[in-house]
């Protein structure tokens, strides 16, 4: 673990827009995937690590999931700091596309029929009915404490030049569509932050990214009408998260944190939001 002085700000970088995605198929080849023999048989909270329906190892030792939150599918992403972004590079994430996205990431192996069964699900929209009348869209709620190094030397945001945070590298970041630049109604990127929080509601598309720094930080994803999840990430690992919708969405609200007032460590926590 590396020692680093940190000096405690308030600043917080938004913007509006993420990186939109282009298909490409990456260079892989898939170990064996392994499927849970049962799934669990109750939704889990935001404190809980979920059970993956279906997993995938990457050459890269990068490592992609697919999540059931009670309905809600969410597809993950995790790997060391400074690999090169996978699913982004996959195209649009929907419902009716996780069993071609999973044969395009192994194409040598048998689709899991549990990525077949929940495509199937999320086409006949057996989901929680969240659908609401017309209203004003509510201002995400947006928290949190960023923590800058401070002994930073000129030209340390991006590595190889010197990245001194663990290395959750700046340009790096910003190669993934939830850290960034447009075509999203909605972004944020936290960088060097010690907690960070931030709740949106009504979402039709949704990226989360955590990265975390110096130390161990807790990633925790709650999605209305279908639970939560959460993460621990080592130094220098990250983890992407992307609610897959089903074909006529149900826009749920849904709040992303990483760490806590009381448990902070330095990492960077992004996201982008469709409306």
């Amino acid at each position: 673990m590396n020692t680093h002085s940190i000096s405690i700000g308030t600043r917080s970088i938004l913007s509006l827009g993420a990186i939109l995605a282009v298909a490409v198929i990456p260079a892989c080849d898939g170990t064996p995937i392994d499927e849970p023999s049962t799934p669990p048989s109750t939704p889990t909270s935001a404190d809980e690590t979920p059970l993956a329906l279906a997993s995938l190892t990457l050459s890269t030792g990068q490592v992609i999931e697919l999540f059931d939150l009670d309905g809600q599918a969410v597809l993950s992403e995790s790997g060391e700091a400074g690999q090169p972004v996978v699913l982004d590079k996959m195209g649009e994430m929907r419902g009716d596309k996780l069993v071609d996205l999973w044969h395009r990431l192994a194409p040598d192996k048998a689709v899991p029929t549990a990525v077949t069964s929940m495509q199937e699900r999320l086409l006949k929209g057996d989901s929680a009915d969240l659908a609401r009348p017309p209203k004003i869209r509510v201002v995400p709620e947006v928290s949190g404490l960023e923590m800058v190094p401070s002994d930073v030397p000129e030209g340390t945001l991006a590595a190889p030049v010197g990245c001194n945070n663990g290395c959750c590298d700046y340009e790096w970041l910003k190669t993934f569509t939830a850290c960034g630049g447009n075509g999203y109604d909605y972004n944020w990127f936290h960088y060097n932050y010690g907690w960070s929080s931030v709740k949106v509601y009504d979402a039709d598309t949704y990226l989360t990214f955590a990265c975390a720094a110096i130390g161990s930080s807790q990633f925790k994803v709650s999605v209305e009408g279908g639970g939560g999840g959460s993460w621990t990430l080592a130094e220098r690992q990250y983890r992407k998260l992307t609610v897959i919708a089903p074909v006529c969405c149900n826009d749920p609200d849904i709040s992303s944190k990483v760490n806590s007032s009381t448990t902070p460590a330095l990492h960077t926590h992004c996201g982008a939001v469709a409306y």
